[in-house]
């Protein structure tokens, strides 16, 4: 979508969840702006990503990525998969974005690991914490 259904000013809390890795440079520019439109003053916008270079241990090719390229990931188990088109974004990506919205940041990223057992054996590199598979931010209007 162009534009969220909402008047200007009219959220306290915008929240997004892994997602931001699919828009691409100019997409992820367009959200920031959006969401920044949306929020009122003071307010918070809290998103998920995926961390830089745990995306180097699922793409054979990531650590050679530079911002904004777009590739292709296979997502999925035995039972189903997925071909996803994905976007690299450095943390660099997301500051820029960010502050050309209108948005700031209210802390640095906090990396996030799986939480949830059971994975271990078929998804090790969830559960690696020198490698942070999800980063945290928080930023405000």
């Amino acid at each position: 979508a162009d534009s969220l259904p909402l008047e200007s000013e009219s959220v306290d809390l915008a929240v997004s969840r892994q997602m931001l890795m699919h828009l691409s440079p100019e997409e992820l520019e367009q959200h920031f702006c959006e969401v920044s439109r949306v929020l009122r003053q003071d307010c918070a916008y809290i998103f998920t990503v995926t961390g830089p270079s745990y995306e180097q241990t699922k793409h054979k090719n990531a650590d050679r990525l530079k911002q904004g390229e777009k590739y292709a990931y296979i997502h999925g188990g035995l039972e189903s998969t997925h071909l996803l088109d994905q976007y690299f974004h450095d943390f660099d990506g997301y500051f820029k974005a960010l502050e050309s919205s209108g948005l700031s940041f209210d802390s640095m990223p906090e990396p996030i690991t799986a939480v949830v057992a059971g994975f271990e054996e078929t998804h090790a590199r969830y559960y690696d914490r020198s490698v942070p598979m999800s980063f945290l931010f928080r930023a405000r209007k």
